[in-house]
């Protein structure tokens, strides 16, 4: 047998450690999974009491709410599911589980980046879209608005270029912004982060992570700033003494080749950058459990 990784191995851990992950955190995403419904019935229930009828959450209050209801549970589920690893008690067990450091690894990225994200959205969507059906004031569905992004990107810019005649709104990589996968790998992101927070840290795991993202993201603008300031300091002067009034983007643009070769290539640049970053996080996560001891 494989030590490093057997795919039947690995197939019993996986579905063991979803069902430990449910034990241990499925009633929260359920509960979170239910937010948008209550606040519904409740603005609903409101609005009756005062006698205007019924009128309950658009478009815009239930996306806020799925957003809302989805961040908080990005934070608190990685600690939730596997915080107990850094725990001298409960931790043991987790470490003399005969299965390889890799399969752990690739287990809880599995149940916190797909499991648990996939179980919220089907929950979610298929209240929405009851809701939106029994309901026509609810507009439309989140689902629905969702597809809808992707075709109303383009048509959106191009009224803001006529309003405004500004080229930039009309340059292609804006448009290409509303790939679904350009948020979704960010959401991965997200989840990566608290994961390694909940190995890293032993008590309050998810406000220390986002402690140190404050921190790591002070260091990185005081670290950056200066050098981009002195690199494009003669650059700055030139733009100070133009006419405001008479500046466009495509001035600016040729003034900053970089910026504008990173407007051109934005998606790509995002999309790479966002994969490395997700790839350095697995194998940070990787690395931190098979280092932990107790």
């Amino acid at each position: 047998m494989n030590e490093v990784f057997d795919i039947n191995r690995f197939g019993r851990y996986l579905v063991t450690d979803i069902r430990n992950a449910v034990d241990r955190f499925g009633i929260s995403v359920l509960v979170m999974s239910l937010i948008g419904l209550a606040a519904y019935m409740l603005v609903g229930s409101f609005s009756l009491l005062l006698g205007s009828g019924w009128y309950s959450l658009g478009e815009f209050g239930r996306i806020f709410i799925w957003i809302l209801a989805f961040t908080i549970m990005v934070i608190l589920g990685p600690a939730q599911m596997y915080g107990f690893i850094t725990d001298k008690k409960e931790g043991t067990s987790f470490l003399m589980t005969p299965v390889s450091t890799l399969e752990k690894t690739l287990s809880m990225i599995i149940v916190c980046c797909l499991v648990m994200p996939l179980s919220y959205y089907l929950i979610t969507m298929s209240i929405d879209s009851i809701l939106c059906l029994v309901d026509k004031s609810c507009g439309k569905s989140i689902l629905v608005l969702l597809g809808d992004v992707r075709q109303l990107m383009p048509e959106a810019l191009r009224e803001i270029y006529e309003e405004t005649q500004e080229p930039l709104f009309m340059h292609p990589s804006l448009s290409m912004l509303s790939n679904p996968w350009l948020l979704v790998d960010d959401r991965i992101q997200s989840i990566l982060i608290f994961l390694l927070g909940a190995l890293c840290f032993k008590t309050a795991k998810p406000a220390k992570t986002i402690g140190c993202l404050l921190i790591f993201s002070m260091l990185v603008s005081l670290i950056t700033t200066p050098i981009i300031l002195f690199g494009m300091m003669d650059k700055m002067k030139m733009l100070t003494d133009m006419n405001p009034d008479s500046l466009s983007s495509e001035q600016i643009l040729d003034m900053f080749p970089t910026l504008s070769w990173a407007m051109q290539h934005l998606p790509t640049i995002d999309t790479v950058s966002d994969t490395v970053t997700n790839l350095l996080l697995c194998f940070f996560i990787w690395l931190r459990v098979k280092r932990i001891k107790h």
